[in-house]
């Protein structure tokens, strides 16, 4: 399920601005007085009341705009459906500001901040107004402008918020997306894994079933591991180590050392803090096992873990048979599968390499610790 938490903040932000902005629009002409009051004037509160007076129709435009048609535009994508009902908006606005503006010719005037009273015998500075009928156009004109800037303001914010929360919510998607297909890579280890082991258990049962009943033994260990283990979204470095030792152990018994020369190295005291994901290098040496043995000439495995300074490091390398050759550059599905998981996990935070000679097949793995 989407966690919509973000949105929902990225929603009340919005509104939080807007209201914050009229906030202060609406309280300016109290604190113009309240400085006025200070420096000596009286208050004189029908000033504050005659700006709010024009500011009341600038407030009406914008709540019409925001709660009625920004909601055709972002939420049902009618975009000229909104065009024509702003520009509409913007027409009946401006009608009624130009009847305003004509039945109340000074009311602009009246609001300027007025100048302080004249000196006995000095004459008042304020122009006497002209005779004749005042032309309303200019003044509309202006609030028209502001009426569009004021629109255009609240669209443009929106839709910086709207493009916002459909960032967040295609990360939420793209996330859930990679977690659901890291939980699938991850859940064709285990069978990958146990078939392979079955196979190995299978070949020693005529040869030796002693051996393939100490195997049995063994193998169930290393399933408790990715039972409970590879349901985690990580798991501590000395429990991985473990892991790839029993694992190797295992091994150690299907082949005779006269043929198969396995050499591991693993630290001694492994760190118990330091996560990484469970499973991850078990395809790497198991692809070493299945194509690095050969019954015909002497074979040579070898694996390495260690860590340095919160990074893992990682090595594998394995005889390379002719007759595996082809099945390498296919990578096989537990191969592609690593792949791709560490770049779900790491992206660009991870090396691997893989080097190949005419003998050895070699794979070094350097990752950091979640």
């Amino acid at each position: 399920m989407v966690k919509w938490g973000n949105i929902n903040k990225g929603r009340t932000l919005e509104t939080l601005i807007f209201g914050a902005i009229w906030l202060v629009l609406f309280i300016s002409p109290l604190i113009h007085e309240l400085i006025s009051y200070i420096g000596g004037r009286d208050f004189n509160w029908s000033q504050a009341y005659r700006f709010w007076m024009l500011l009341l129709p600038f407030f009406v435009l914008f709540l019409i705009h925001d709660l009625l048609f920004l909601p055709i535009y972002t939420k049902k994508g009618k975009g000229k459906t909104y065009a024509v009902l702003t520009a509409l908006l913007i027409a009946c606005f401006s009608f009624s500001q130009y009847h305003i503006n004509k039945a109340i010719p000074h009311f602009r005037h009246e609001t300027r901040m007025h100048m302080p009273p004249p000196r006995e015998g000095e004459a008042h500075p304020a122009h006497k107004p002209k005779p004749g009928k005042p032309h309303m156009a200019f003044p509309t004109m202006i609030d028209a402008l502001l009426a569009m800037m004021l629109l255009g303001f609240n669209l443009a914010i929106v839709m910086v918020f709207k493009y916002h929360r459909a960032e967040e919510k295609s990360k939420q998607l793209e996330s859930m997306r990679l977690q659901d297909e890291l939980k699938y890579l991850k859940s064709q280890i285990d069978p990958h894994f146990f078939m392979n082991m079955l196979n190995n258990i299978h070949s020693m049962v005529d040869v030796d079933p002693e051996m393939a009943q100490q195997m049995i033994l063994e193998l169930s260990r290393l399933m408790r591991y990715v039972l409970y283990e590879g349901e985690r979204s990580a798991t501590t470095f000395d429990k991985e180590v473990q892991f790839v030792s029993n694992y190797v152990g295992l091994m150690r018994q299907r082949y005779p050392a006269e043929k198969v020369s396995i050499s591991i190295d693993l630290p001694e005291n492994p760190s118990h803090t330091l996560l990484l994901p469970p499973l991850l290098f078990i395809s790497f040496v198991e692809n070493a096992f299945k194509h690095g043995v050969s019954y015909i000439r002497k074979s040579e495995i070898s694996v390495s873990l260690s860590e340095e300074d919160g990074r893992i490091y990682f090595k594998c390398s394995n005889s390379r048979m002719p007759a595996s050759v082809a099945q390498e550059h296919s990578g096989g599905l537990g191969l592609v599968n690593a792949r791709r998981r560490l770049d779900l996990l790491y992206q660009d935070r991870y090396h691997l390499e893989i080097t190949e000679s005419d003998d050895m097949y070699n794979v070094t793995l350097i990752i950091p610790g979640l």
